[in-house]
């Protein structure tokens, strides 16, 4: 039962499919359904005349996702062995499960519990023009200052995290962050182009003033 629950639980996350570009449509996902039987095997499948898309790739990946250890999947019922577990396309849309085995459930569960803990507040604005990245920091920067000068003012305290991205920018990526080197090569590329319209496209700069000085002379 913890194998169809799962595979069908998640079954139209289509955006962490692999080969999503072979999804035929996304507009009208059909929800997926198991036809299960007494062994424990079932097929998966969805209604039909729906988008998505039901076969061996996209059953096999979300069987997989997030399950950790594929021997002991934990769960407060019973313990999953899906290492022996097979899957065949048996029509369109159908894929066939079997093989799993159940043991006893874990001991011990994981809770997961809630608690108010402060608040949290994002901001997202449009920065456009000349050197954005540069003035969206300072701009993040400066909101950050006022912020935290404004909850001072009131007793509130100090922000305790603040993260600022600058998307686009790829200011998280840090050392491996590639902006900075496609904005040289931008401008060498764009001063090149630029230099060339203003000569021109076949005369170097010399030949351009050689000629511009001739004339000059024949003017005078």
């Amino acid at each position: 039962m913890a194998k169809k629950y799962y595979v069908v639980w998640e079954g139209r996350e289509t955006g962490i499919f692999t080969d999503w570009e072979d999804v035929p449509s996304w507009e009208d996902l059909g929800y997926p359904m198991a036809e299960c039987r007494a062994d424990g095997s079932f097929v998966l499948t969805k209604p039909e005349s729906t988008g998505g898309l039901v076969d061996l790739r996209s059953a096999s990946e979300q069987l997989l996702y997030e399950i950790g250890d594929p021997s002991a999947y934990l769960l407060p019922d019973v313990t999953c062995d899906w290492r022996h577990v097979e899957l065949s396309q048996v029509g369109a849309d159908r894929v066939e499960v079997r093989g799993a085995i159940g043991r006893p459930p874990p001991t011990a569960l994981k809770a997961c519990a809630q608690m108010v803990d402060g608040y949290k507040a994002t901001a997202l604005l449009f920065i456009g023009g000349r050197d954005a990245e540069r003035k969206a920091r300072r701009l993040g920067f400066d909101f950050v200052r006022r912020a935290e000068r404004l909850l001072d003012r009131d007793g509130f305290g100090t922000l305790r995290d603040v993260d600022i991205e600058i998307l686009g920018a790829e200011s998280t990526y840090g050392p491996q962050s590639r902006v900075a080197f496609l904005l040289n090569d931008l401008g060498r590329w764009l001063g090149r182009d630029l230099g060339q319209n203003l000569i021109g496209p076949h005369r170097p700069a010399a030949t351009a003033d050689a000629n511009n000085d001739r004339h000059n002379e024949q003017g005078d």
